[in-house]
């Protein structure tokens, strides 16, 4: 008996325990409340009502570790024909991310009619990085799915994965593949699972590629590379490209270099009209961002006949390069310049520039 007449053998416990549960039976009731808790999920989605089957398996996505919750909601894919509760268990299965799930999420993209549980299930196998069986799933399905939606899909999870081993069928898509979106995202995923073993797979799509929107990403995805082959591959691109989008994106790639000598590469940029005035505001802004002072010679040599609103970007970029040699041309521009506006920029470049020197 207790001080205040309590029997501690009834509670399970020791009079030298004061009453206090002891951690390791804590431990113990709190399994077995997951484990009937758990049993109990398994049980509503195997007969549950449609509510409840939905309910379920997004509870069970998060009960990591556990063979017996993965085994049920594989059971269940292969037998129930709601397709809101079968994007439910393969969301699941993703989450999970358990590798024993693989065929029978291989089986729904082989098999299954529908669009929605093709990609989904392309998703969730593109969680189980570690597996090359994984890999195989999704490159089967980016270069055969006859939906180019599901083969986007495929080919992010490619991507996903990080594995250079997919480098070869990410090319194959390149080439042959006559799905905009499927191209785009196989040059995305090239960046993802290599770095300068793949550049040059991504130069031919930046010069190739007949869709401005997939020379676009290419360039994106070099500009992310910061290594000598990508910068190579964009400064031979800036001269074959057409596509004033296309042409931003490569100077914004090769600004992204920080390399000083992008400045003989934008020469041509301010040199031939067909570039345009937002290429030339680009790469103004580039120039200045980097503050790369062999560039304000350039920037200085163009100013006089460029657009207005190039020029507040060259005034810009003159300011924060601050080369001190550049004030007395500036203010021979002042002395010309008509315009209020610039005039009063010139004034503010100067003042930069004395007080960065």
């Amino acid at each position: 008996m207790s001080d205040f007449g309590l029997n501690f053998e009834d509670l399970g416990l020791t009079p030298d325990e004061k009453g206090l549960e002891p951690e390791e039976k804590k431990d113990k009731l709190d399994s077995l409340s997951h484990q009937k808790a758990v049993k109990d999920l398994i049980r509503s989605l195997r007969l549950g009502k449609k509510g409840d089957k939905l309910a379920a398996a997004w509870q069970l996505s998060k009960v990591e570790g556990d063979a017996a919750v993965v085994n049920s909601l594989v059971k269940e894919l292969h037998h129930l024909r709601d397709e809101d509760v079968l994007l439910e268990i393969i969301s699941a299965l993703g989450h999970l991310a358990d590798e024993s799930s693989i065929k029978a999420l291989v089986s729904v993209l082989s098999s299954s009619g529908s669009t929605h549980l093709r990609r989904k299930a392309a998703w969730a196998i593109s969680n189980m990085k570690k597996s090359d069986k994984a890999l195989g799933a999704l490159e089967a399905t980016m270069l055969s799915d006859s939906s180019p939606e599901v083969r986007v899909e495929a080919a992010w999870g490619i991507g996903n994965l990080n594995n250079p081993k997919a480098t070869g069928s990410l090319v194959d898509v390149l080439i042959a593949d006559q799905s905009r979106p499927v191209r785009k995202m196989a040059v995305w995923a090239l960046g993802e699972v290599g770095e300068k073993e793949v550049v040059e797979f991504i130069q031919r799509a930046l010069e190739g590629d007949p869709d401005p929107e997939v020379r676009r990403e290419a360039a994106w995805v070099l500009g992310k590379k910061k290594i000598k082959e990508a910068k190579t591959a964009l400064s031979k691109a800036l001269y074959l490209e057409h596509d004033k989008e296309v042409i931003r994106m490569i100077i914004w790639a090769l600004g992204k270099m920080e390399d000083e000598t992008i400045v003989k590469d934008f020469e041509v940029v301010f040199g031939e009209e067909h570039y345009g005035i937002e290429a030339q505001k680009e790469a103004a802004y580039v120039l200045g961002r980097l503050k790369i002072k062999t560039a304000a010679p350039l920037l200085l040599g163009k100013y006089k006949k460029a657009n207005k609103t190039v020029k507040e970007v060259i005034l810009w970029s003159l300011g924060k390069i601050a080369d001190y040699d550049s004030i007395s041309k500036l203010r021979g521009f002042y002395n010309r310049e008509k315009d209020k506006e610039l005039k009063d920029e010139i004034t503010w470049v100067v003042n930069e520039i004395k007080a960065a020197n």
